[in-house]
């Protein structure tokens, strides 16, 4: 029995997709996204943003059920597509990462995490920002195991010099 939230939703498109006699071609069209775009969502590979559950929700005449599901895409302490990435940390011997963007998050501080939440999610509220830094810092945890994984990050230097708020 399937346990992953993005996947359980996926399942659950799917049916009332099928059961609307759609394809996912079809879908795509009405609700104006790409077929390959419902078919990740269906299977799980991606999850779907509130806007495109709106617009598939009303044209499968789903009366909202959709809506009702899809916040178990969202709960937790990490986003869905970032949950598994997060426990293999909790388990490695090596981490390396290459950045050249931004500080990975295993580096940042509070400060730098909120900051950088904000200017990419302008719209959350303070709440979710606040939990969404938590659950980031929490992932430093690591470090402080009786074993903690060898760490190996290459920055480029213009990260530490590039302002973003």
């Amino acid at each position: 029995m399937e346990t992953d939230p993005v996947q359980v939703f996926g399942s659950v498109l799917r049916t009332l997709r099928e059961q609307a006699g759609l394809s996912q071609r079809e879908l795509a069209q009405r609700v104006y996204c790409s077929p390959s775009l419902i078919s990740a969502v269906e299977l799980g590979t991606k999850p779907a943003k509130l806007d495109l559950v709106e617009r598939i929700d009303a044209v499968l005449n789903a009366n909202g059920m959709l809506l009702k599901v899809w916040p178990i895409t969202t709960t937790g302490s990490y986003p869905s597509w970032f949950a598994y990435v997060a426990e293999l940390e909790k388990e490695a011997c090596k981490i390396h990462e290459w950045e050249l963007r931004i500080v990975p998050g295993l580096l940042q501080t509070p400060e730098y995490a909120r900051a950088l939440m904000r200017v990419v999610r302008p719209r959350d509220s303070d709440d979710k920002i606040e939990a969404d830094v938590t659950a980031r810092m929490a992932r430093q945890e690591i470090f402080s195991q009786d074993e903690p994984p060898m760490a190996w990050f290459v920055l480029d230097e213009s990260i530490m010099h590039r302002p973003f708020a």
